[in-house]
Parts: structure tokens; C-alpha cells; sequence
């Protein structure tokens, strides 16, 4: 330490008033320890001739930096700086003790210790004394505080929302908005065909069966395109004309893969009498055929069900039902009608995936066909209240082809008594 420093610390003790109002014949100058630091020097004074105890308020502390003024501090002060440590030296009741103080990051000052044993009661950093104290942070209570916390998260979410609508949902030309969802992979139209290449399709597809290949025998179904044009509002023209017609020239939906289809559903409404059915809603339009009212899709738009239970339909059984054996049809209703003619088991038994099938309550006539059950694929088949006459195939009651559910007219068809049970049994009125 330099001269001057002591000079200077002389000078202040010369200035400080002991508050000691009683004379003392023999007191020696107190006694001034110090230590040095990089901030500057701290002095504590010590009065090593004084036997009783020291009063608080005449114990200094004194705290002389460098370069700014003389700053007195008194022991019981915590300290500024919340991580400082500042160790004083006190003279009280004969001992001599040594109390260290250090501020928490909580704003707790931790309990000081002496070597006695004894704990001075923990002080609280102003700086944190208002909010443990009061609940408020300065002039802001905790309440006000959160909730400007949480004004200042709406804020930004706000924004956000913004920027997301100015981005995902420009506006347009109209000043309206449009959501923008990209495609999640480009989708290739249906390739549109020239009416002769359709034509061919469908003559290829009828060639290709044998139930339909007589057909082509005559001079009905020619390769030409423009013979067809007009014949649906011809009387004389035939089912298979009727539909060329259609497809052809009034069909708006040119996907060569559902020609075929389309062409056997348009057969199957002019020979069914479809301008009289109870209802036929979506027919021979330019709708996909899953929009055909009778007809039932998976979610693939699969055929899976024609159900025409009693929509008055009237007619033979169409040919042209065996073109949709590319389908998956599962079930074919046609219950309660006036469908006409003999059961066509071929064509029925073409439908590789067929299972059920009701022909109950029309004007059926012949034998029921054992070929239905061939392939053992029909399961269920009801023929009750037709016209039919004979025995009742032996197959459908042998394992492998026996069907599961079935009903007859049992007082028309011979059936052996071990096959044909009460249950699937029924009786003319």
C-alpha cells in the first residue's frame, strides 16, 4: 500500500466520532487492519484496549477505492453485489469473530455464521424483496405481470396467423380467398377415344364370350359408328343398338377402360325396360357408374352389389350381364319384379366372384341349372315364386358345391327331403 493511501485513511479517522462520551485515562489508538484488493483498500476498526462490549453503531467498516470517493459501509448491510463475500473482523465481548455473508441467486442472503455456532437471520436482496414480500415485481403486480406475459404470447401467435393466411390463402384477382392444397401426386385424365376405336372395344368384348358372340353374326351390330346414331328413339331398334347409340354419341365420359361396362349396363337397362323402372336415377348419364342408383362400389369404385329388388323391371335376363365378369360384383338382386324367361346359369356362373343371388318372385320359367353351383362360388340363391318345374339339382346339396342358403317352391321342384329341409322350403298359396 502506498503512503498516500495511509495518509489518507489517517485523515478519515481523525473525522469519525467514537460516540464515546465517558473519559478513559488509558486508551491506546485504535488499531486499523487492512487489506488490499484489486477495487481498493477495506478497513475495519479494531480497539484492542476496550474490555467491554462494542456497540454495533461504533463498530466501521471502512471501504477506501482507488480512483472514486471514500465510501463508509456498515457491517449489517448486505452486500451489493449478490455474489460478494465480504468477511469482517469485530472486536465484541472479549472475542474475536470472524462472520462470513454471501448472497444467494434466489435473493436470499444465507444465514451468516460465527465460530461460536451462532446464526444471524437470513436478509432478503432488495432485489427480490418487493416480489417475495409484496407479489409484485417494481410497480407491477404478479397478476399484471403474467398477464402481460401472456398478451405479449397472443401478440406473436396473432402474428403467426397472419403470415400464415397471407401465405397459404392469397388473395385472388375477385378479392376473394382460395385455399391452396397441393395435389399429393399428379393425376393422368382418362384418354379420350374416337367413337370407332370404342365401337371396337365393345364388338371385341363380345366376340371374346360365348354367350354374346352370336350376336355378331348378323347384320345388327356392323363397325360402323354412324349406323348406330338415332336408334334410341327407335322402337324397332334392339337393346344392344339402343346402347351403341348411347355410348357412342351421347356418353360424355370417353374412358376406354369402362366402355365395356358402360355398354353391358345400357344393354341391361333397354332390355329391362328401364324407362319404367320405379327408379333409375343417374342411368345412361355421363356419371361414373358408382353413381348409377342400384349399383353399389367399394372405396376402390369397384362394382360390388346390383340390387333391383321390386323396381319393376320387366324382361329377359340380358346377355350382356357375363361382360361384367371384370368387375368384382358380388350380389345380384332382382327380387319382386317381372323378369322373364329361363334362369341363365352360364352367364351367372361367369361372374368369378358372384355369391349371392335372388331370382325369388318373378315369372321365371324352366329348371333351375345346376350349373350355377359348378364352381361352388354361389353360396345363397333364392328362386321361390317363379314358374320353374323339375328336381332340384343334387348338387347343391353335395359337399363342395352345397350352397348355404337357399329357398324353393318345394311343391314344384322334387327335392330328397335330407337336402331340402321345412326351412327352405315354400309352398304356393
Amino acid at each position: 500500500m502506498s503512503s498516500n493511501n495511509h495518509s489518507d485513511a489517517s485523515t478519515v479517522f481523525e473525522t469519525v466520532d467514537m460516540m464515546d462520551t465517558k473519559p478513559s485515562a488509558k486508551r491506546s489508538p485504535p488499531t486499523i487492519p487492512t487489506s488490499t484488493s484489486n477495487d481498493g483498500i477495506s478497513l475495519t476498526m479494531i480497539d484492542p484496549e476496550i474490555s467491554e462490549t462494542v456497540p454495533e453503531d461504533e463498530m466501521v467498516s471502512i471501504s477506501l477505492p482507488f480512483e472514486e470517493s471514500l465510501k463508509a459501509v456498515a457491517p449489517e448491510e448486505a452486500p451489493s453485489n449478490p455474489i460478494d463475500i465480504d468477511k469482517t473482523t469485530v472486536m465484541a465481548g472479549g472475542e474475536e469473530d470472524d462472520v462470513e455473508t454471501a448472497s444467494s441467486k434466489d435473493g436470499l442472503v444465507k444465514p451468516s455464521t460465527t465460530k461460536n455456532g451462532t446464526k444471524k437471520k437470513p436478509e432478503m436482496n432488495p432485489r427480490y424483496k418487493d416480489v417475495q414480500e409484496t407479489g409484485q415485481w417494481g410497480d407491477l403486480s404478479s397478476r399484471e405481470f403474467y398477464v402481460a406475459i401472456a398478451a405479449f404470447c397472443l401478440v406473436i401467435i396473432a402474428v403467426i396467423l397472419v403470415v400464415v393466411f397471407l401465405v397459404i390463402l392469397p388473395d385472388n384477382d375477385n378479392g376473394s380467398a382460395d385455399l391452396v392444397v397441393p395435389s399429393p401426386a399428379p393425376t393422368i385424365p382418362p384418354t379420350e377415344i374416337l367413337p370407332t376405336e370404342e365401337l371396337a372395344l365393345v364388338l371385341a368384348a363380345l366376340q371374346a364370350s360365348p354367350f354374346t358372340a352370336p350376336l355378331l353374326e348378323g347384320p345388327q351390330l356392323p363397325a360402323n359408328p354412324i349406323f348406330y346414331q338415332g336408334f334410341i328413339d327407335d322402337n324397332a331398334g334392339t337393346p344392344q343398338q339402343k346402347a351403341l347409340d348411347w355410348l357412342l354419341f351421347q356418353d360424355k365420359l370417353k374412358d376406354p377402360e369402362q366402355s365395356v361396362m358402360r355398354f353391358a349396363l345400357a344393354s341391361f337397362y333397354f332390355q329391362m325396360d328401364g324407362p319404367n323402372w320405379a327408379s333409375s336415377e343417374g342411368w345412361l348419364t355421363s356419371a361414373p357408374l358408382c353413381q348409377w342408383e342400384h349399383i353399389s362400389c367399394d372405396s376402390r369404385s369397384v362394382l360390388q352389389e346390383m340390387d333391383f329388388e321390386e323396381k319393376n323391371l320387366s324382361g329377359t335376363i340380358p346377355l350382356e350381364v357375363v361382360l361384367l365378369a371384370g368387375t368384382g360384383i358380388q350380389s345380384f338382386i332382382l327380387s319382386n319384379n317381372n323378369v322373364s324367361g329361363t334362369i341363365p346359369g352360364g352367364i351367372f356362373a361367369s361372374l368369378p366372384r358372384l355369391g349371392i343371388l335372388y331370382l325369388d318372385d318373378n315369372a321365371l320359367t324352366g329348371t333351375v341349372p345346376a350349373e350355377l353351383v359348378m364352381d361352388g362360388r354361389i353360396h345363397t340363391l333364392y328362386v321361390q315364386g317363379n314358374q320353374l318345374a323339375g328336381d332340384w339339382p343334387v348338387e347343391f346339396c353335395t359337399d363342395g358345391t352345397k350352397l348355404m342358403k337357399f329357398g324353393l317352391d318345394c311343391d314344384k321342384l322334387v327335392c330328397d327331403p335330407e337336402c331340402c329341409t321345412p326351412f327352405e322350403c315354400y309352398y304356393s298359396s
